[in-house]
């Protein structure tokens, strides 16, 4: 097929692509949502209080500190500087091809995820039932170090190069599941601060995703298909979910009056920790396909200068 002379006379004019705001604040809104259900459940309920509580049993009684630092212990230490790491690395990559909406859009989110969750952890309450469940310390939700790891991870796959951005998903989503649960396994959090804590991460990534995908351009030669860690993302992602449901009901099935309930539940909290970042990047990278899709048909569909004429 040959070239048409008058497109290449003509190209599509640089800047800003057009975009679907309302898929990004679609997403901001679910995210949001997913925060409210997850502190109605396991927080503000007294049943949802003892299903979390099943599982945090298994890792309350034995502190990771009782016989010196633990590879937890030692991931959630240099997870501050990792995560900062990621995050530089990927804002000085936006500034060094001088895409500045792009660069100021990324700081904002990592800046509004972290201070939300301070904001909430701070203001939420979390109440008191007599469910067995003590009551040691108050509100825990959502975890600062999970935030922090899933604000790195956001920053580090809306920064990466569109090609290698499910990589990146993949990457983050390994890198998030690695410190939310060494959160749990220390006893730190519980695994609902986990929970929120991505959700508030991917809901600032959706915010800032417009902003980054209207630098990208139109790459024509960009399949539009899903690639191979996209589908491994919503696969774990789906399957978790499944597993720490299936996982939850065994533990609290099995439950019985001793102080460590077992494997079972231990099993239960990580998934549960880890399942939420595969979930939430494979939805971004996904919405980010879709939109550059949609801004292809977008370009194609408008009429060429030399059509005027005739």
């Amino acid at each position: 097929m040959h070239p048409d002379p008058f497109e290449s006379a003509h190209p599509a004019p640089a800047g800003p692509r057009p975009t679907r705001w309302w898929l990004w604040l679609l997403g901001a809104l679910l995210c949001a949502l997913a925060v409210v259900a997850v502190f109605q459940t396991f927080v503000r309920s007294s049943t949802g209080q003892v299903l979390e509580y099943r599982a945090f049993q298994a890792v309350e009684p034995a502190p990771g500190d009782a016989f010196g630092p633990s590879p937890a212990t030692t991931a959630l230490t240099y997870a501050p500087y990792v995560a900062l790491g990621c995050a530089a690395l990927g804002v000085a990559v936006q500034l060094s091809r001088r895409r500045w909406q792009s660069a100021v859009a990324v700081v904002a989110a990592a800046v509004g995820a972290n201070v939300t969750t301070q904001v909430l952890k701070h203001g939420l309450e979390r109440p008191y039932f007599d469910n067995g469940v003590p009551y040691v310390v108050g509100n825990s939700l959502p975890s600062g170090h999970t935030t922090l790891a899933a604000t790195a991870a956001a920053v580090l796959l809306l920064t990466a190069p569109v090609r290698w951005r499910p990589l990146a998903a993949l990457v983050g989503a390994v890198l998030t599941g690695v410190i939310s649960s060494a959160a749990f396994l220390e006893a730190w959090h519980r695994p609902s601060d986990m929970v929120a804590a991505i959700a508030v991460a991917a809901g600032w990534a959706f915010l800032a995703a417009p902003f980054v995908q209207r630098e990208d351009g139109i790459d024509r030669g960009q399949t539009a298909s899903p690639t191979t860690c996209e589908v491994v993302l919503w696969a774990a992602g789906i399957l978790g979910v499944a597993a720490s449901a299936v996982l939850l009901g065994m533990a609290v099935s099995t439950a019985d009056p001793s102080p460590s309930p077992g494997p079972i539940a231990l099993t239960a909290g990580v998934v549960i920790c880890v399942t939420p970042a595969p979930l939430a990047w494979a939805a971004l990278v996904t919405s980010l396909r879709h939109e550059r899709r949609w801004q292809r048909r977008r370009t194609r569909r408008r009429p060429r200068p030399y059509a005027r004429a005739f």
